[in-house]
This record gives structure tokens, C-alpha cells and sequence, in this order.
């Protein structure tokens, strides 16, 4: 079983995955403005709009999350875990979209 295992191709594996690429401003650019929408710009209308596309593609399947561990969460001020919000988002979606609730998963 052990005999079968590329040791080279698991060294090259771990090689790549420990190149750390580190930006360098130079190769920092702003997002394109019509790449990104700034939250504290919108209308109420317009916020509200987004809300419930967003929670229409939830509740179509069309969403992923991923979840990383690190601890940002709770430095960003949440004692909860980080399954309990993409719950949360789950059935906020099932209840504004019923006819769409059992594709509304969030993989993650």
C-alpha cells in the first residue's frame, strides 16, 4: 500500500502549497467601480432590492459560502458559529421564497 504512494509528486504538492504569494503594491489596483456597489451609498429601496435577490438565488441553490477557521469571526465581534448564520440565511430564504425550499441549501 505504502509502496504505491509518488513520494515526489506529494513533495511537489506540499512545495506548492507552501509558496506564499505576498502582493506587492504595485499590482494593487482599486476594484473597477462598476465591479462593486458601496453599502453606505444605497437607498433604503436599493438595499432592500439587494436583500431579496439575494435571498431569491439562496433559496434557487445558486449560493455557496466558504468557511474558513482562524478566528476572524469573533474579532469581527460574533460569538456564534459559523453554521448558525448560513441557518439563519437558509430559512430567511425558505420563508420569503416557499415554492423554492428545497433547493435552498447553502453548500458550504
Amino acid at each position: 500500500m505504502i509502496e504505491s504512494i509518488d513520494f515526489n509528486a506529494v513533495k511537489e504538492a506540499f512545495e506548492t502549497s507552501s509558496n506564499i504569494y505576498t502582493a506587492s503594491p504595485e499590482n494593487l489596483s482599486p476594484i473597477a467601480v462598476d465591479h462593486h456597489i458601496v453599502f453606505r451609498n444605497l437607498t433604503n429601496a436599493e438595499r432592500q432590492r439587494y436583500w431579496r435577490k439575494g435571498l431569491e438565488a439562496i433559496s434557487r441553490g445558486e449560493m455557496a459560502a466558504i468557511v474558513l477557521a482562524g478566528g476572524q469571526a469573533s474579532r469581527l465581534g460574533s460569538t456564534a458559529p459559523k453554521a448558525v448564520k448560513i441557518a439563519l440565511l437558509e430559512r430567511l430564504a425558505a420563508k420569503e421564497f416557499p415554492q423554492q425550499k428545497e433547493k435552498g441549501k447553502i453548500q458550504w
